[in-house]
């Protein structure tokens, strides 16, 4: 792996914020520092599909292009057996 040069960079965080990273960091057996970096990194990212995006061709008439399905008698038989 290819050394990336690093500058120190300090900053004030709230007590329970430094417990939390330092319980991630222990967690994941990484260093607060590498936490933080993921954390930066995963910030600067472009944001995927929403959940709505993901599910919407499942919902409704878009999916198998019938309104109905719920009040047409034609589209009930059997239903249930």
């Amino acid at each position: 792996m290819r050394h990336t040069p690093t500058k120190l960079v300090s900053l004030r965080l709230p007590s329970a914020s430094v417990a939390r990273i330092s319980r991630i960091a222990k967690q994941r057996k990484t260093t607060i520092s590498a936490v933080m970096r993921e954390a930066i990194e995963a910030l600067d990212r472009p944001p995927g599909p929403s959940i709505w995006d993901q599910v919407e061709p499942l919902l409704g008439k878009r999916g198998s292009g019938k309104g109905t399905l719920s009040t047409d008698k034609h589209h009930l038989e059997g239903f249930g057996q």
